[in-house]
């Protein structure tokens, strides 16, 4: 029987930076999923990170860039947001004689969903909760990285016994020349959701294609531009200013401005934490997203 999800069900988003969608009469249409920023510096850099991701990150933007990450690193995010909306991720990364490999799990979860049988049905409420694990791997072939991530995916709501389970496959490929890095993704190829009613949903395919550029020992510019079936083309850019132990962030995320900031931490013995910070301005009657990370490299 055919259920109208409203109210948050209809933004409702999970995790990757690079979307992609499910035809899911339950939600009115065409439901957007993976919009989540999984990195506290990936946000406020715009979600610009296709040429620039670093570490166990890289493995939500462009597994290619995992074959950089020197040392073991994990890496931590929480978001709380309006209509109480819950997002994180963990992820980890470590280098090995085949590769850096990396392994996350992201979460999404939303509470007080209205749902009506029909239009004028009297309406009861529940919760939805997404998630994600990944498994990825970085290599480098001559001067050229390469990267595969795949993704396990499912979907649920309390008070209906509807569920769904996916699976993804992320394809990557960097290459930097002396200051500039190119990058390209394509994300979710094969993606498939399989509802418990039977019916399937094919997953949105992304090309996502970016440029990093280290103007100097200081300053990062990143910009990238992602497209799929059936969507328009988005642009994503960003800055990254150091100075000494910290690290300043501005960019664009689509259409919504983000500015963040990154601390070293003092060094735990062979530890070396960092906490970073994320602000989404988001549009008009919308709260701002705020975000905190925590990573640490051994």
């Amino acid at each position: 029987m055919k259920k109208i999800l409203c109210g948050a069900l209809a933004g409702l988003v999970v995790f990757q930076p690079a979307a992609f969608a499910a035809n899911d009469p339950r939600a009115g249409g065409t439901a957007n999923f993976f919009r989540a920023a999984p990195a506290a510096r990936a946000l406020a850099m715009g979600n610009a990170q296709t040429a620039v991701a670093r570490g166990a990150d890289a493995i939500f933007f462009n597994p290619a860039a995992l074959a950089g990450t020197p040392r073991p690193e994990i890496s931590t995010l929480f978001s709380a947001q309006e209509f109480d909306q819950t997002d994180g991720s963990l992820a980890a990364a470590a280098p090995f004689r085949r590769g850096v490999w990396g392994l996350s799990a992201q979460f999404y979860s939303v509470g007080d969903i209205l749902l009506r049988q029909q239009e004028f049905d009297l309406s009861s409420r529940a919760s939805g909760r997404s998630s994600a694990v990944t498994l990825a791997c970085g290599q480098t072939r001559g001067p050229i990285a390469v990267g595969v991530a795949v993704k396990y995916l499912s979907q649920s709501f309390s008070g209906l016994s509807d569920r769904a389970d996916g699976q993804a496959l992320d394809l990557g490929a960097a290459r930097k020349f002396d200051r500039l890095t190119l990058g390209v993704v394509l994300q979710n190829l094969l993606g498939q959701f399989r509802w418990s009613t039977g019916k399937k949903d094919d997953l949105r395919m992304i090309l996502r294609a970016g440029a990093g550029y280290q103007a100097n020992s200081w300053l990062l510019a990143a910009l990238d531009v992602e497209g799929g079936d059936g969507q328009s083309l988005r642009a994503h850019g960003g800055l990254e200013g150091r100075y000494k132990e910290l690290a300043f962030r501005a960019g664009v995320n689509h259409d919504h401005p983000t500015l963040g900031f990154g601390l070293a931490l003092p060094a735990l013995g062979a530890v070396r934490p960092r906490l970073d910070y994320a602000l989404e301005f988001k549009a008009e009657g919308l709260n701002d997203a705020h975000a905190i990370g925590l990573s640490a490299q051994f």
